[in-house]
């Protein structure tokens, strides 16, 4: 099954807050995957299992990861109410330290993941990861440089704390990994859809559509995104 033939109220319940804005980007990073059916998938940083349990209902086998037991059992017991517990596997790795062999996956996907990480490490593993010549990674992140995000994280301090968010030099440096890496930017307007709750699910794609038509007319507002859906076919 591919990723727009599952249910969307499916989606979104499993994808819980800001469904409406992942929900497209995740689309997006899948586009060209098609039938996930049979095919061997990585999620590094699963959190409470929703989107892993999305991919096994596509028909994936999927191998999920998260540092946090709780988390994790969380995803178990997501897992066991849907009847996905056999395409499922939780277990706790950090992403540094993987015990998987190389050259085995179709799919490895992050999503706000490699900005809490070292990524000089990460990456060049995950890479190693995946099948030669067609496996897939998606890496759906958070860019540095939103005017009013950037602000927000001064005054926070969170660029200087735990998380380090990636920039467009660092973005062009993923293609020293792969041996194709497409770039599609989001999130010029979309953030301030971001607290407004309820109204997200009709406001995220009519504003998500215009920072597309914004991203089309100017290229350079590029270094200006929220998010980044980076999609990275193996050598």
């Amino acid at each position: 099954m591919r990723w727009s033939e599952l249910d969307a109220s499916l989606r979104s319940r499993l994808l819980h807050w800001h469904a409406p804005i992942w929900e497209p980007l995740i689309a997006q990073g899948l586009e060209g995957s098609g039938d996930l059916a049979g095919k061997r998938v990585l999620e590094v940083g699963c959190g409470d299992g929703g989107l892993a349990c999305l991919l096994a209902a596509c028909g994936a086998e999927v191998f999920a990861t998260d540092i946090l037991q709780s988390r994790l059992q969380n995803g178990r017991r997501l897992a066991a109410e849907l009847g996905l517990s056999e395409r499922v596997h939780f277990f706790r790795a950090s992403a540094g330290e993987l015990p998987l062999g190389a050259a085995r996956f179709d799919l490895v996907l992050t999503r706000s993941v490699l900005v809490i990480l070292d990524r000089a490490q990460v990456v060049p593993r995950l890479a190693r990861l995946l099948v030669p010549g067609s496996g897939v990674a998606v890496f759906i992140e958070n860019m540095e440089n939103h005017p009013a995000l950037r602000l927000w994280r001064r005054i926070s301090g969170t660029k200087w704390g735990r998380f380090s968010y990636l920039s467009n030099a660092e973005v062009a440096h993923f293609r020293y990994f792969f041996a194709r890496v497409d770039a599609h930017y989001s999130g010029l307007l979309l953030p301030a859809v971001g607290p407004l709750g309820r109204l997200q699910a009709p406001l995220a794609p009519r504003v998500a559509a215009l920072d597309a038509r914004l991203f089309a007319a100017f290229p350079r507002l590029a270094r200006f995104a929220w998010l980044v859906v980076l999609r990275c076919t193996a050598r």
